[in-house]
């Protein structure tokens, strides 16, 4: 008995259509991590020199601890 495969072709426009919805899902993901890297950073901005320091974070580094943060999230 002989088996064969049949593979097919991804339907017209299909691969554009994938292209265009996974840049707005990209899109979108952006918005959302720079929305919570925001949100941090404002609620961080907010502390005391003091309790950043106990946080063992630095004034200086707020907006990058924020990204790194929105990154993991997602």
């Amino acid at each position: 008995m002989a088996m064969t495969t049949q593979t097919s072709v991804a339907p017209f426009g299909a691969t554009a259509v994938y292209r265009f919805v996974t840049a707005i899902d990209r899109a979108v993901l952006k918005v959302r991590q720079w929305m919570i890297a925001n949100e941090t950073a404002e609620g961080l901005h907010q502390l005391t020199d003091r309790q950043l320091d106990d946080l063992g974070l630095l004034r200086a580094n707020i907006d990058d601890v924020a990204s790194d943060m929105a990154r993991r999230v997602y």
